[in-house]
This record gives structure tokens, C-alpha cells and sequence, in this order.
């Protein structure tokens, strides 16, 4: 049985590394976006892209763990069970994980295949830079996930 008491708060925890990065690759992004050199002002613009994105994904990933977290069992018992909301966690991270590898050899590939173009270059490292940090965290939280595969969610999860 998994309990609401662990997964949430991990989700949330986990959610809160994603919103860092998110929140950070804007700031970051948004100095180097200003840069004279078409490369790095491509890399800013991507950075300041995804972070949003990643921010916005995060953020309401974290409310919505915090909600569960904090609702009543009978408002509990309206909802998906919470081995479904792991079940349905994994398959999203598992998921996300092939398209990071997606990401990471498409931004390399780009970059590769850029020849002249500057802007491209940077625009295929924006994406690859992007890629690899998505690919260490939704491994990391595929890890995390797989280690639990009885569905038992501890205090030290």
C-alpha cells in the first residue's frame, strides 16, 4: 500500500529541484541572451525557454502534491488511488527520460551540423545543456521510483 504521507512530500521535494533549475536557467539566461555573440546569446534564449517552461511544470506539480498532501481522506477517497498517482508518476518520468536522450542528441546534432551558423551552434548546445540536466534529474527520480517497485513509500523516501 503506498501512503499519501511520503509520496507527496517526496513529489514536492523533487518538483522544488526542478523549480530551482527552471527559476535559475531564466536568470542565467536572461544575462547571456543580452550577449553580442550569436552562440552564447542562442544558449540564453534557450535557456530562458525551457527554465520557464520547467518552472511552470514545477511549480504546479508541487501544488498539486502539496493539495494532496494536505487533503482529507474522504476528499482523498474522491480521488485516483495513490498507487495510481505513483504508477502514473513513473510512467511520466519514464517517458520524459527517452525524450531527454531526444533532447541531448538533437541539440548535439544541431550544433554539429551548424557549419557557419553561429546561432544555430548555439541553439542545438542551448537545447543539449538543457537536455542533460533533464536527463541526470528524471533519472535520478526514475531510480528513486524503481527502488520503491512494492509501491511501500517510507519515511526515507
Amino acid at each position: 500500500m503506498v501512503r499519501s504521507d511520503t509520496f507527496f512530500p517526496w513529489q514536492h521535494r523533487m518538483l522544488g529541484w526542478l523549480l530551482g533549475w527552471g527559476v535559475g536557467s531564466v536568470v542565467v539566461g536572461a544575462g547571456l541572451a543580452t550577449d553580442a555573440q550569436p552562440t552564447v546569446r542562442q544558449i540564453g534564449i534557450q535557456a530562458v525557454a525551457w527554465g520557464a517552461i520547467d518552472a511552470v511544470l514545477a511549480w504546479n506539480g508541487r501544488r498539486s502534491a502539496r493539495s494532496r498532501q494536505n487533503e482529507s481522506e474522504a476528499e482523498a477517497a474522491k480521488r485516483r488511488p495513490i498507487a495510481e498517482e505513483v504508477k502514473r508518476f513513473r510512467t511520466i518520468i519514464a517517458v520524459n527520460t527517452g525524450l531527454d536522450v531526444l533532447y541531448v542528441l538533437g541539440g548535439l546534432w544541431l550544433a554539429q551540423t551548424a557549419g557557419k551558423r553561429a546561432s544555430r551552434r548555439g541553439t542545438g548546445l542551448g537545447i543539449a545543456i538543457q537536455g542533460v540536466f533533464l536527463l541526470g534529474f528524471d533519472g535520478y527520480l526514475w531510480r528513486q521510483l524503481l527502488r520503491q517497485p512494492d509501491n511501500e513509500w517510507s519515511n526515507g523516501a
